[in-house]
């Protein structure tokens, strides 16, 4: 296959970086490439022979894009050799010297090629194309907002007892193992269950000081962070708390205003309580949701401090 006419442009405004002349184009999570690191780029680390002539680069690079994008086709569901090692050391340069754009930069790679119906998938160090049968469905924020509303009562309603197993000794309810966990693994598989390849979610994703819990990113750019945590039973209020300051400063990172904190609550008497369903945080406002994950059907069953 060939990649489409509108995605060539694209595509070498991220290989020259950042600002065009005169504003012609923005793409901030790519480095702006002189003469010299666009040859460096081709010749060296895609190990093509092109060297920069010294024209304009936006011109010469799509030139360049648009003859590779004629070459070899080891598989004809995907792209011609050489314009895909191109694409995958863009991401890997982006990878290995600015590491926190890199997510970003995935995002904008993948956008371009979802008309053409391809994406690349970085898993534990490795960058792999695959192909979607079918166009990438496009789901707004707000419908991304009603399925995590739905991911909150499907924890509560069908989900709830698979946080805990009882202690014959204690008589009590105890937390499965690492139960945060099992809360991340549950809303992964929610979200691809209900949108499939029309988002794309990821977990453990580095911003500034700390790891985003999940990360999904629509088709229109817009990027959303999630946070679970975990309250009552050994979990503070406050830890619970916490994740409003860690969404903050992953959201102001990521450069998105859209953040979700889900409290997986197991407070028998106190449920819910020190949270409102909109939380304001230096400035941004965080959607707070509590899933109910009281063991308890009687509260007078319940330990003291449940």
């Amino acid at each position: 296959m060939r990649l489409s006419r509108r995605a060539i442009p694209r595509l070498a405004q991220m290989i020259c970086g950042a600002h065009g002349s005169a504003g012609g184009f923005h793409w901030p999570n790519f480095p702006y490439r002189s003469s010299w690191y666009l040859t460096q780029f081709f010749y060296e680390d895609c190990r093509l022979p092109y060297k920069h002539d010294g024209s304009t680069r936006i011109t010469w690079v799509t030139e360049v894009l648009r003859e590779l994008n004629e070459g070899k086709v080891t598989d004809p569901d995907f792209l011609p050799d050489d314009l895909a090692t191109v694409i995958l050391e863009l991401l890997t340069s982006v990878e290995l010297d600015y590491p926190e754009n890199h997510q970003g930069a995935l995002d904008d790679i993948n956008r371009i090629l979802a008309k053409d119906n391809l994406q690349v998938l970085f898993d534990r160090g490795q960058y792999t194309f695959i192909k979607t049968d079918k166009p990438v469905k496009v789901v707004e924020a707000a419908v991304l907002k009603e399925a995590l509303e739905d991911f909150v009562r499907y924890v509560a309603t069908d989900m709830r007892m698979s946080f805990w197993r009882f202690d014959q000794l204690s008589d009590e309810y105890k937390w499965t193992p690492r139960p945060e966990q099992h809360a991340k693994n549950l809303l992964l598989t929610f979200l691809n269950g209900r949108f499939g390849e029309s988002v794309y979610t990821f977990e453990e994703i580095r911003a500034g000081a700390g790891k985003i819990d999940v990360y999904v990113a629509l088709p229109k750019g817009e990027k959303v962070i999630v946070e679970l945590k975990m309250c009552g039973h050994g979990y503070s209020e406050t830890y619970a708390r916490e994740g409003l300051e860690q969404l903050a400063h992953y959201m102001e990172n990521r450069e998105t205003s859209i953040g979700y904190l889900i409290v997986l609550d197991s407070r028998v008497r106190n449920f819910s309580k020190g949270f409102s369903e909109t939380e304001n945080v230096n400035g941004l406002t965080i959607t707070a949701r509590i899933a109910d994950l009281r063991p308890y059907v009687k509260p007078k069953k319940a330990p003291r401090d449940a």
